[in-house]
């Protein structure tokens, strides 16, 4: 059972006293669970926040299968324009095939339009080196975050707001926890740990 003031036991909220627990969810019939957490570290006030309410929904925890992730946060300080916001997978998750098309974002679910950099008129560029995806706030564009609000990052073939997405993020070969970073330029940071089983299916 959560302590007493946690809301909800899935999610980090502002008490420090809280702890995450695992949840089960189920994707394409195999009982999976997401274990959410937040970076613990202490950050100097005005300088840095931690996301909070961050999950991540993959379609499949299985190792070496492919998979779309669905990455959820609030945001303390927001995004100015000019800023990023940086998605960073453990070296072992292979982003290989993963282009621009493949990713969307929406703020209070409101889709921002997206491209391969900000010459035009999108709100958002995506770019993927190696395992990080980073999102920069086109400058001049409206794409600008107000704190509070709530992130939605969609990766894999879901994505369908600016361009249809057509390849998956490859799950690690051996079983384990791995973690999902949230960090950039805008200021907050946190980081989701996936369990990786052989079967997909976590015990709880």
């Amino acid at each position: 059972m959560p302590e007493p003031g946690c809301a909800n036991p899935c999610r980090l909220n502002n008490r420090s006293s809280c702890v995450p627990f695992l949840n089960r969810s189920l994707w394409k019939s195999v009982t999976a669970a997401v274990f959410v957490t937040a970076l613990v570290a202490a950050v100097p006030s005005g300088r840095a926040a931690t996301v909070t309410s961050a999950n991540d929904a993959p379609s499949s925890l299985e190792a070496g299968a492919n998979a779309n992730h669905a990455v959820v946060f609030t945001t303390g300080t927001g995004a100015i324009e000019g800023s990023t916001i940086r998605l960073e997978f453990a070296p072992d998750f292979d982003l290989s095939d993963i282009v621009e098309d493949d990713a969307d974002m929406s703020v209070n679910g409101i889709a921002r339009t997206t491209a391969a950099n900000c010459a035009g008129a999108e709100q958002v560029s995506v770019a993927i080196a190696g395992n990080v995806v980073t999102f920069t706030i086109c400058a001049g564009d409206g794409g600008a975050i107000a704190a509070g609000s709530e992130v939605a990052i969609d990766i894999g073939t879901q994505a369908a707001d600016s361009g249809i997405g057509t390849n998956q993020i490859v799950n690690p070969e051996n079983p384990g926890t791995y973690f999902v970073s949230i960090a950039g330029t805008f200021g907050d940071s946190g980081s989701i740990a996936l369990p990786i089983t052989s079967d997909g299916a976590v015990a709880v």
